[in-house]
């Protein structure tokens, strides 16, 4: 709340999820007369159990403030926007879009959507675009956020998603932040890994062309030059082979196409990473064999992914 700005009771509190980053975080709305006038963090939410960074608290102002658009706009040539009727602006669109499809085909129209709609708003605009109007230029923010990493998950794990859980954390000995400044970008989660912290076993090793705040809490810290992930990673492979510290059975079970990337990984020895890298190679290849002997870690990391899991 701004200063001065008295804060009301709620009439009522109803769950809900931080509408921010990707950690997912449970909200409790409090809501009076109609509008959201307070925000808490949900303690039964597994994202945060009741934490929440300083990025929500101003969410009653925002969703309230009088600069918010909450009605149509029309430009006029040469003198700003009036204001114009739901029933009119619908109408005008639907028209324009009509004429045009019917001018020139499906393949003349797009659809560009906000990363912060519901799954059913998702759903309900794919069955419009593609089920209706025969549009198959759908795009929205998510897409473009998330296609790198999807496409390092997908390359590397078969799924589309990242295989780690929040929970994970509690019992990781060794935690490798690989192109993630979590500290700024994901506060919660970073408060997560700092309580792992306090258990002297554990160690972190963050993977960063920038010193930033997550930095500051590194057992380890690799300031690699940047796109020069995946020579790390193969010099990270290299190591874990030579000193005998692959799983077997794990790969046996649940990878494809080991061999392959092993003979190109045998390629790469730590200090010709570290030559490419701009690394000490004797920091870098002993903390890769400390973190190998550990419990499997716990990576965080978006943009990098697409680079360390070997997919472009």
């Amino acid at each position: 709340m701004a200063a001065g700005k008295k804060k009301m009771a709620p009439e009522r509190w109803a769950r809900s999820t931080c509408p921010y980053c990707g950690v997912g975080c449970g909200v409790e709305v409090g809501v009076k007369s109609g509008k959201i006038v307070a925000i808490r963090g949900d303690r039964s939410h597994p994202a945060n159990f009741g934490k929440l960074c300083p990025k929500p608290a101003g969410l009653p102002e925002a969703v309230h403030h009088p600069d918010r658009l909450t009605y149509p706009l029309r430009r006029r040539p040469g003198s700003g926007f009036e204001r114009i009727t739901w029933d009119d602006a619908l109408g005008e669109v639907a028209e324009k879009l009509r004429a045009t499809i019917h001018e020139h085909g499906p393949e003349a129209a797009a659809f560009y959507i906000s990363g912060q709609l519901l799954t059913e708003d998702y759903y309900a605009i794919g069955k419009l675009t593609r089920g209706y109007l025969g549009v198959a230029n759908v795009d929205s923010n998510s897409r473009l956020c998330m296609s790198s990493a999807v496409a390092g998950y997908k390359g590397a794990f078969g799924t589309d998603g990242p295989p780690a859980s929040y929970a994970d954390i509690g019992y990781a000995e060794c935690i490798a932040l690989w192109g993630s400044n979590t500290a700024d970008c994901h506060p919660v989660t970073f408060g997560r890994i700092q309580q792992r912290k306090k258990d002297p076993k554990v160690s972190v090793i963050v993977v960063d062309p920038r010193r930033t705040p997550t930095a500051e809490i590194a057992d380890v810290f690799l300031p690699i030059k940047t796109g020069t992930d995946l020579a790390l990673a193969n010099a990270m492979v290299r190591v874990i082979m030579d000193e005998g510290f692959v799983d077997e059975g794990f790969v046996r079970r649940h990878t494809e196409g080991f061999e392959e990337a092993a003979e190109i990984a045998g390629e790469w020895t730590p200090r010709r990473a570290a030559r490419v890298c701009g690394v000490e190679a004797e920091i870098s290849s002993r903390r890769r064999g400390a973190s190998a002997r550990r419990r499997p870690r716990w990576r965080c990391g978006r943009w990098a992914s697409t680079r360390a899991c070997g997919a472009r």
